[in-house]
């Protein structure tokens, strides 16, 4: 389960109240400043603007990609640590505080048996998140989607925000 810690983190982290609703109950997707998880790639000033992330689907789970502006290696590396305090917080059964969408689908899909498998780049890493169960790479799948879906919306909206 630990392994999926930076992947969830790095993913989550570009998103911002950009894409929470008043209007609905649902806890926002991604949630920056209040996940226990996410906020860790927050704190490190610049680390995510200088992120990008991509989740695909494929034919047994997901795929996603995390690269790193290369001055920005050390702010991840700190990021990823953080994180993973949290995770073995969570794993320990304490109270960490709210996760978003996205950090609560994740571990939810680990629980259900999700394989998880990342594998660092020169500029970040690669995680794939998979399952031989076809209920569970369905449950995988549209994770992906939704992930892929929210991350166009924050980008759109940061586009938005910046003026162009």
């Amino acid at each position: 389960m630990k392994k999926w810690v930076l992947t969830v983190a790095l993913v989550s982290v570009v998103a911002a109240p950009l894409l929470a609703s008043p209007t609905t109950t649902e806890k926002p997707w991604f949630d920056m400043q209040n996940c226990a998880m996410c906020k860790s790639m927050t704190a490190e000033k610049g680390l995510i603007e200088h992120s990008s992330f991509d989740t695909y689907a494929t034919a047994t789970g997901l795929v996603s990609v995390c690269t790193v502006d290369p001055a920005y290696k050390e702010a991840f590396a700190r990021a990823g640590a953080k994180m993973m305090a949290t995770m073995k917080d969570l794993e320990a059964g304490k109270d960490v505080g709210p996760l978003c969408g996205f950090c609560t689908s994740y571990g939810e899909l680990m629980k259900a048996g999700a394989k998880s498998e990342m594998f660092p780049t020169p500029t970040g890493d690669v995680s794939v998140l998979s399952s031989t169960d076809p209920a569970l790479i369905a449950k995988i799948q549209a994770h992906a989607k939704r992930t892929s879906e929210e991350m166009a919306k924050m980008k759109e909206g940061m586009k938005a925000a910046a003026g162009k």
